[in-house]
């Protein structure tokens, strides 16, 4: 559950709440296009999913608890976010019965695949600086030797990154994209047949249709809070 993420979101739609001299309260339209907005891309992203498996509560009745949660609080403390993310976090343990340790070790998940993609970076930087380095002196045939267990080193750093960020954005897929994703690896180098070209427009049909509902939800949150 990413709610760094959502949180993020949230500020940057309350933003014309919070930067006005008197601070205003979300209408009741505007929390449930907000509401909306957030289940919908949960639910895109395959979060409640993914959460229901991590803690063994259904994804039902953990939409129900974000659902009420985000309501309750966006109904409270939409001008404070961090009144807000503390509100949050308490309603979503008062309904799903979760600990705050469960619910920190699930929603971190994602946050351990970033640490591992931030420090791959760190190393690959390191060893490219130190490469060149290597590189703007005369080298003996020792040196020449360590170079290039240094330059095989980094190959293999970036393979490891490369599959890491590939993960990150699979996880970050609709279930049409991941279809559409499947599909294109089974196909490889062939020519698609006439049901594959059909499923695959079909497929793509419908990832435009969730982008476009997408955005115009968007556009709607976004609308109704510069009219106020």
């Amino acid at each position: 559950m990413k709610l760094v993420t959502m949180f993020a979101f949230g500020a940057l739609i309350l933003s014309p709440f919070t930067q006005a001299n008197a601070p205003q309260k979300m209408t009741q339209q505007q929390i449930d296009a907000m509401v909306a907005f957030s289940v919908q891309q949960m639910h895109r992203e395959g979060e409640f999913s993914s959460m229901s498996q991590c803690t063994g509560v259904s994804a039902q009745k953990l939409e129900q608890a974000f659902r009420h949660s985000l309501s309750t609080c966006f109904s409270h403390h939409s001008v404070d976010e961090h009144k807000m993310d503390a509100c949050f976090k308490q309603e979503i343990i008062a309904q799903t019965g979760l600990s705050q340790s469960t619910i920190d070790n699930c929603a971190g998940e994602n946050d351990v695949q970033d640490e591992q993609i931030t420090q791959l970076e760190v190393q690959i930087e390191k060893l490219e600086r130190d490469i060149e380095h290597t590189e703007e002196h005369a080298l003996s045939d020792t040196q020449t030797a360590q170079l290039e267990d240094k330059m095989a080193q980094l190959d293999h750093l970036y393979t490891e990154l490369h599959q890491l960020q590939d993960q990150a954005m699979y996880g970050q897929l609709s279930e049409n994209e991941k279809r559409l994703e499947k599909l294109y690896q089974e196909l490889g180098d062939n020519a698609p047949t006439a049901a594959q070209e059909a499923k695959m427009k079909q497929l793509m049909d419908a990832i435009a249709l969730e982008k476009q509902q997408e955005l115009s939800q968007l556009m709607q949150v976004i609308g109704d809070s510069q009219r106020q």
